[in-house]
Order: structure tokens, then sequence, then C-alpha cells
């Protein structure tokens, strides 16, 4: 989830039962900026579970891929599909993450 985009951009993650994960990222390793989770933990999206589905279906036979959505007060937005974020370049903070999500793709 980012946030705080108008002041210093915030990153954090979050598995698919909204348990936060600790780490951040994902930047290129050449970028003068390395994002930081929020100070606060964000809150579970109104409509997360309608979100899980799209993502899930926009995804389909799909290794990896980021699905950007957006939740209102009314309904959720798609706004687009990312392929290679951070142009396949960013980094995690650790370091060990990169091995730990790289290890969850089967691209065989």
């Amino acid at each position: 989830m980012i946030g705080e985009r108008r002041t210093k951009e915030t990153i954090d993650f979050f598995d698919m039962s909204w348990t936060h994960l600790e780490f951040c990222g994902l930047c290129p390793a050449d970028s003068p900026l390395m994002f930081e989770p929020a100070k606060n933990t964000p809150l579970r999206p109104l409509h997360y579970e309608e979100m899980q589905e799209l993502a899930r279906k926009l995804s389909y036979g799909i290794p990896f891929c980021r699905i950007d959505l957006y939740d209102t007060p009314k309904q959720v937005y798609f706004g687009e599909i990312t392929f290679y974020p951070a142009s396949g370049l960013g980094i995690f903070t650790p370091n060990e993450y990169d091995y730990v999500l790289g290890g969850m793709i089967n691209l065989g």
C-alpha cells in the first residue's frame, strides 16, 4: 500500500490476510529514494475482499504482476497492471527479502 504521496511517500506490504510484512522497498538500487513504511499501519481497505477477487482474476495465468486498485467509500477503481515494478531493478530492505519473495515465483 502506497501512502503519503504528497509529502514523503511510504510503502507498506501485506499478505492476503492483511498481515503487515516486515520489509520495505521497492526502489531501484541507484535511486536516492528509499521508501519507508508508514508511521501508523494502514487500515484494511473497506472493499478488501472485492479487491482480492479482482486481483486474482486480472492476474490469472501471469507468474508475477502488480495490480493497482483504489478503494473509495463507494467502490473499487482499477489503476493499472505493472509487470516489472521499478523496471525489475527494485530492492527490498532487508536484502534477504529479494530471495524470500523471488523464491515464491514459479516461472516454469
